[in-house]
């Protein structure tokens, strides 16, 4: 959740018209289309990128539990079909029941949102 709060924040804060980050194989890349470079690495991050000895980690999961599902799947293989849930939300999830795994932060999730389970888990399969 950290990478993603701090690239939320820095989206809000700077201007990213000169923008640049490495990406998970530590490769520079910009803006592309209307992506700027911090959006583009959430998007892009894939749990199957060997290079990146954090892949474990879902940094990618918390952006797509809250965009507007940008469609990247081509370059990051996970298909993002949610876009109902909120920063708030994410917050809620991680106090709820104090979770100390992945499984009962997506329960807690999917106790706000019970129409959804089915998406929601899908995506949550994908970063597993």
């Amino acid at each position: 959740m950290t990478i993603y709060n701090c690239n939320f924040i820095f989206r809000r804060r700077y201007d990213f018209n000169a923008d640049a980050v490495k990406n998970q194989k530590r490769e520079l890349i910009g803006n592309l289309g209307t992506l700027n470079a911090h959006t583009r690495y959430l998007e892009e991050w894939s749990p199957d990128v060997q290079e990146d000895a954090y892949r474990w980690v879902p940094t990618g999961l918390y952006y797509d539990l809250v965009d507007d599902g940008i469609g990247l799947e081509s370059v990051s293989g996970i298909t993002d079909d949610v876009n109902y849930f909120t920063n708030q939300n994410l917050w809620q999830a991680m106090i709820q029941n104090s979770p100390l795994t992945v499984s009962t932060f997506k329960n807690n999730l999917n106790q706000m949102r019970p129409a959804n389970v089915t998406t929601t888990n899908s995506l949550f399969d994908q970063y597993d």
